[in-house]
């Protein structure tokens, strides 16, 4: 009897365990925000070609949540961008930090896009995805991922994201 009992909690143990019986649940999260810069720096790359520039930027606004999930409204946002910017294409990589009262999530993204260079103005457009890779406070154990879109200038640009968060 005592055995019977033992191998019928670990049987259900077993089947709590491998069922996830405590997953989370996904939601659509989605935003937009509006970036001014406060650091700008633009690197001629290749000293025959003008139009082969490294640029850094370091952008902040606020987050505007626009899904059917609130995500962060109103929380602070830092964005550090690299860009590799050739004639009218570039790459990009960066990260943006959301802060708020009850905590920070850290997103990494990458995108790509069409850039026009018009003498010292650098104006662009394009779309990328991002991951939420760090979070503290309420947010912390979080998992996210996603896509955007974003135009402007590394002066001021908009960026428009969307995904899903668990």
């Amino acid at each position: 009897m005592m055995r019977t009992r033992r191998l019928l909690c670990a049987s259900l143990l077993a089947l709590a365990i491998g069922t996830g019986a405590t997953t989370a649940e996904e939601r659509s999260i989605a935003g937009s925000f509006e970036l001014d810069a406060v650091e700008f720096y633009k690197v001629q790359v290749d000293a025959d070609d003008p139009y082969h520039l490294a640029v850094l930027t370091r952008q902040v606004g606020k987050n505007e949540s626009t899904g059917p999930h609130a995500f962060m409204p109103g929380a602070d946002v830092t964005v550090t961008n690299a860009s590799d910017e050739k004639g009218t294409a570039f790459t990009q990589h960066g990260y943006a930090e959301f802060r708020d009262t009850d905590g920070v999530a850290l997103f990494e993204f990458t995108g790509e896009g069409t850039s026009r260079i018009d003498g010292d103005q650098v104006t662009f457009t394009g779309k990328g995805t991002w991951e939420l890779t760090k979070a503290t406070g309420s947010y912390e154990g979080k998992a996210g991922s996603g896509t955007l879109t974003f135009n402007g200038s590394p002066e001021n640009s908009v960026v428009h994201w969307q995904g899903s968060l668990q």
